[in-house]
């Protein structure tokens, strides 16, 4: 009787365990429901990679911001000399042009052996397909089909989607001064500044003597260079590293040279990130993180935010 009693007893008291358990796996189930964590990571992520973005762009920090993508990319596709210490930004120009341009004739003419001859846009793919490398950024970029390659290619990888071949409607347009036209306002998407997108001149490039295009393209390249990710053997030496990215910094200084002040904003007045004691040269010696910091300081102080609040000091929970 007593081991029967005892069993009883033991029998509510898994019982009760388990009704707690299930009350706990759904609270669970619901709260996991309501909040979605990994939709929650994922959306703070590109909430992260959106805030620097912008103070990035909006502290005038182009030149870093082009050196650090830069230095994971394998530049030597798109140079006509690795060892040349002054880049021709020209040759470097057309060498990513055919870069894009070779991804957009081989995706169009797979897509052409699947696709009914009347489908939408094939006539496009047709003169993708057959556009051959351009050797000059002049006359070759005229009839407006290279650069529409180059545009589709651009807008499918700054996307992070497939290559569409809806993206080639300024072919559509037989006139070439009209091509032109529509080429332009497709492309001008991608001007890092303002002053960047007045270069862009229609008649000029359908004639073949725009003078202005280069620079714009200059302007672009830093920004979306389609290169692949360099791949350093786990022994690089710190010498060789150190000349990977000079030749990064070498290239960088071409461009800024060639495209003059298209590709970034001019720098505003740098004083209010120096600390006591410090100069100009101070800012060169800080880290990324320090000096981004000492800026959203300036821009709360500029707003009034640290009338009653201590500066911040970091990214994690002083911005929470």
């Amino acid at each position: 009787q007593r081991l029967l009693e005892n069993a009883l007893i033991a029998a509510s008291s898994l019982k009760e365990k388990c009704a707690a358990e299930q009350k706990e796996l759904f609270r669970l189930q619901t709260l996991w429901q309501e909040t979605q964590p990994e939709l929650l990571l994922n959306v703070l992520a590109q909430s992260v990679e959106i805030f620097f973005s912008l103070i990035i762009r909006q502290a005038r920090m182009a030149r870093l911001e082009v050196r650090q993508r830069l230095a994971s990319k394998d530049i030597l596709p798109v140079l006509a000399d690795p060892n040349q210490e002054k880049t021709d930004v020209a040759k470097l120009l057309v060498r990513w042009i055919n870069i894009a341009l070779a991804k957009a004739r081989a995706l169009c003419t797979q897509q052409l052996s699947d696709l009914p001859e009347d489908a939408e846009f094939v006539d496009n793919m047709v003169l993708v397909a057959e556009q051959q490398d351009v050797t000059d950024l002049l006359d070759d970029l005229a009839d407006g089909v290279a650069l529409t390659a180059l545009c589709a290619i651009l807008k499918a990888d700054r996307d992070g989607r497939p290559f569409s071949r809806k993206d080639l409607w300024p072919l559509d347009e037989a006139d070439l001064d009209l091509r032109a036209v529509q080429l332009c306002s497709s492309i001008v998407e991608f001007a890092p500044t303002e002053k960047a997108k007045i270069l862009l001149a229609p008649y000029e490039i359908s004639s073949g003597c725009s003078q202005h295009l280069p620079q714009f393209l200059a302007s672009v390249f830093p920004y979306h260079p389609l290169l692949e990710d360099a791949v350093y053997s786990s022994n690089i030496s710190n010498a060789e590293a150190a000349a990977a990215y000079q030749q990064i910094c070498n290239v960088v200084g071409s461009i800024e040279v060639f495209a003059g002040p298209a590709w970034q904003a001019p720098l505003e007045d740098h004083t209010p990130l120096l600390q006591g004691g410090e100069n100009s040269q101070a800012l060169a010696t800080i880290s990324v993180e320090q000096l981004l910091l000492r800026w959203v300081n300036v821009q709360l102080t500029m707003q009034g935010k640290h009338l009653n609040s201590r500066p911040v000091e970091n990214f994690g929970s002083d911005l929470q």
